[in-house]
C-alpha cells in the first residue's frame, strides 16, 4: 500500500524539509519505486505458479525424471529464476503451503508432497511406479510384436489394435502367466481412443485385462501416418522419456 501524499509531506516536515518541489519529486520517486516493486512481485508470483504447473505436466509427460525424490525449489525452480532470486525465494517461502498443495493436486496419486523447512519435498508413490511398469509392458509389446488386425474409426478416433507378441521371454520379464499352447496365448489387444494430443487405451493379453484407462502423450509429427505406427511410436517414445533415454 502506498501512503498518501499528505502523510508523506508531514513526515518530510518533521525532518525540516520544506521545499515543496523536492518533496513532490521525492514522493513521486517513492511511489514509482513501490509500484515497480509490486509489479515485480506480481510477475515473480505468476512465474512461480506457471513453472510449478509445468513441472507437474512434464512429470506426467515423462519429460522430467521422477524415480527419486526431489526438492521443488532447490532442484527445479532455483535454476529457472536466476533473475530476482531473492524475490522468488521469499515468495516461494511465503506461499509454500499453497505451492505444496497445488503440486500434490496436479500429481494426485503419483506423489507425496510435503513442506520441509523452506522447501517442498516431492516423493514418487507406488501409483507412479505402477504407471511406469504399465508403460514398460506396453512399450515392450510394441517393440516385440507383429500386428494381426487394426480397426480404426476416423470420425471418433476409436481403435482396436491386435498384436501377436513374438518374444517368449516377454512374459517372464513382466511376470505375466502364459500357456503357450493355448489359442491366442500371445495375443495382445489395445483398445482405446486416439485424441489430438493424447492416446488413451486399455490392454489385455490372452483375453486377460492387464490395465485400463492408460493415457499418454501422442508423439508429435505423426499426422497422416497409419494408426499402427502412431500407436507404436507414441508408446515406445513415451516410455523412453520416462526413463530419460534417447528417443528412438
Amino acid at each position: 500500500m502506498i501512503m498518501n501524499k499528505e502523510t508523506f509531506v508531514s513526515i518530510m516536515s518533521k525532518h525540516k524539509i520544506e521545499d515543496s518541489l523536492a518533496i513532490s519529486e521525492a514522493y513521486q520517486a517513492v511511489k514509482e519505486a513501490l509500484e515497480t516493486g509490486r509489479q515485480i512481485r506480481t510477475s515473480c508470483e505468476t512465474r512461480l505458479l506457471k513453472q510449478i504447473c509445468k513441472i507437474a505436466k512434464d512429470i506426467q509427460g515423462g519429460r522430467i525424471a521422477f524415480d527419486t525424490p526431489f526438492l521443488l525449489y532447490k532442484d527445479k525452480l532455483k535454476k529457472k529464476n536466476r533473475k530476482d532470486p531473492g524475490i522468488h525465494l521469499s515468495l516461494f517461502v511465503e506461499h509454500i503451503a499453497m505451492y505444496a498443495f497445488l503440486l500434490e493436486d496436479k500429481l494426485a496419486g503419483w506423489a507425496h508432497v510435503k513442506a520441509i523447512g523452506n522447501d517442498v519435498m516431492v516423493i514418487p508413490t507406488n501409483g507412479y511406479r505402477k504407471f511406469k511398469r504399465m508403460a514398460g509392458i506396453a512399450s515392450d509389446i510394441m517393440g516385440n510384436c507383429i500386428y494381426s488386425d487394426i480397426q480404426y474409426d476416423y470420425q471418433t478416433g476409436q481403435f482396436v489394435a491386435v498384436a501377436d507378441i513374438t518374444d517368449r521371454d516377454f512374459f517372464t520379464r513382466h511376470g505375466i502367466d502364459c500357456h503357450f499352447r493355448a489359442p491366442d496365448s500371445r495375443k495382445a489387444v489395445f483398445t482405446g481412443k486416439l485424441k489430438k494430443q493424447k492416446i488413451k487405451f486399455d490392454l489385455s493379453i490372452n483375453q486377460k485385462e492387464i490395465f485400463s484407462g492408460f493415457e499418454i502423450d501422442r508423439s508429435k509429427g505423426e499426422e497422416g501416418k497409419p494408426i499402427s505406427q502412431i500407436l507404436r511410436d507414441s508408446i515406445i517414445r513415451f516410455y523412453a522419456r520416462l526413463n530419460q533415454q534417447p528417443l528412438p
